[in-house]
């Protein structure tokens, strides 16, 4: 589960709720609908596989975010599924769809320094990550 916060020249991402795999998950569901919102027109289908390693879990979810940005500013990428999620550690290697062909400048930066990504009392997974939007 998410929430989108957008306020002035940022939008928060919160995702709450079941393992870590699905943190990851959801957080490329609502970048996808931040996209989607910004996206006019519908692309060609297309998968990427994105391999990341990072010195804790806060920084591999804000290196994750950073990639799905990327491949959005520089090929037009829509995320819309993950098929295929390995975490291990401070390492990931996914397989994620989408669309590719949308034109997309609506995120500046991704605010690294204010990602958050830990286990919950319940034992269950929460993260939080800012964008900075470029308008």
């Amino acid at each position: 589960m998410y929430h989108l916060d957008e306020r002035n020249s940022e939008i928060e991402m919160t995702i709450d709720g079941g393992d870590q795999e699905g943190v990851f998950a959801d957080a490329l569901l609502a970048l996808g609908d931040v996209f989607s919102d910004a996206a006019a027109a519908s692309g060609r289908p297309v998968t990427h596989e994105v391999q990341l390693k990072a010195g804790d879990v806060a920084g591999l979810f804000a290196a994750w975010i950073g990639e799905l940005v990327e491949l959005a500013e520089a090929q037009g990428f829509v995320p819309e599924r993950v098929e295929k999620l390995n975490l291990e550690g401070t390492s990931l290697v996914a397989l994620v769809a989408g669309e590719r062909g949308i034109d997309q400048d609506l995120i500046k930066a991704v605010a690294s320094h204010r990602t958050e990504m830990g286990v919950l009392e319940d034992a269950t997974w929460s993260a939080s990550i800012v964008l900075d939007l470029g308008r």
